[in-house]
């Protein structure tokens, strides 16, 4: 029986976390977008915690407001939870990544999804509507590393027969040896 986690509660713990690290003059919390996955890969998305009732894994996207000079700017934390209700932070998995940054002014933020230290997919808000397609994007990652344990294991395979065949003669040679010592024995003895 597989042990359910109780997502609404880290999700809500995880806010309280996020609020608590806003201190500056000028910041205050805006929301936090909370994306439920599906076992099956289903991506919902809300600004209500209870939609990650039935979740597998989720990902929290929190947003902050800060005042600089006279304008009113949003900020990104983007943070997953594993199936294990485990908080990664930025890290997925399988050599993927996230972060939320501004890219050329601070109006314009951008999720970036990487792989290793590649850029897989980029988006910018709202997030909801390209939360399915960054989640589709990191699945690909797992295919293609399915795909590179597969390789692995057929050059696995053939390095095992091409050894077993070093072994075979190897044991050959140790026969052709023991017979020319025979001889050699032989012939000393005449």
């Amino acid at each position: 029986m597989a042990i359910m986690i109780d997502f609404v509660e880290i999700s809500k713990e995880c806010v309280d976390k996020f609020k608590a690290s806003l201190r500056e003059e000028g910041e205050e919390y805006a929301d936090t977008l909370y994306v439920a996955i599906s076992e099956n890969g289903q991506v919902d998305c809300a600004y209500e915690p209870t939609i990650l009732d039935d979740a597998y894994q989720c990902f929290l996207i929190h947003s902050r407001r800060e005042l600089a000079v006279s304008n009113w700017y949003r900020w990104y934390k983007a943070e997953f939870i594993n199936s294990k209700g485990r908080n990664l932070g930025e890290i997925i998995g399988n050599d993927c990544s996230m972060k939320i940054d501004w890219q050329g002014s601070w109006s314009n933020q951008v999720f970036e999804l990487f792989h290793r230290d590649e850029v897989i997919y980029s988006c910018n808000p709202p997030f909801e509507r390209h939360m399915q397609g960054i989640w589709d994007a990191y699945c690909k990652t797992l295919s293609s590393r399915q795909d590179e344990i597969e390789a692995l294991k057929k050059e696995l395979a053939q390095k095992n027969v091409r050894l077993h065949e070093l072994e075979e003669q190897v044991d050959h040679f140790k026969e052709m040896l023991e017979e020319i010592h025979g001889i050699v024995k032989e012939l000393e003895g005449e």
